[in-house]
């Protein structure tokens, strides 16, 4: 698990910051990452969730933007694992 989503994570659990600061003193992105993060984990826990229930036609149908979603992070997941991966780092 990524360090950041793992941070994120906690951050919800506790209902906290991750520093002992105030929000404006966080690093520039920090938060918003995190929320980026979680958000797209808690999509994908939900998807699978629904998956391992047979729910996966009636759950596309409630949440079809998130289906798009979750079918273009599926293929990149798949084209990561076959080591055709073209993102430039």
């Amino acid at each position: 698990m990524p360090p950041l989503l793992k941070l994120g994570l906690r951050c919800k659990k506790y209902s906290a910051l991750p520093f002992n600061k105030g929000i404006l003193e966080h690093p520039v992105g920090l938060l918003d990452n995190m929320d980026y993060l979680v958000s797209i984990y808690e999509v994908w826990c939900d998807y699978k969730r629904a998956k391992a229930e047979s729910r996966q036609i009636e759950w596309r149908s409630n949440n079809k933007k998130t289906a798009r979603f979750m079918d273009l992070l599926m293929k990149q997941k798949k084209e990561f694992e076959n080591g055709r991966d073209d993102r430039r780092i």
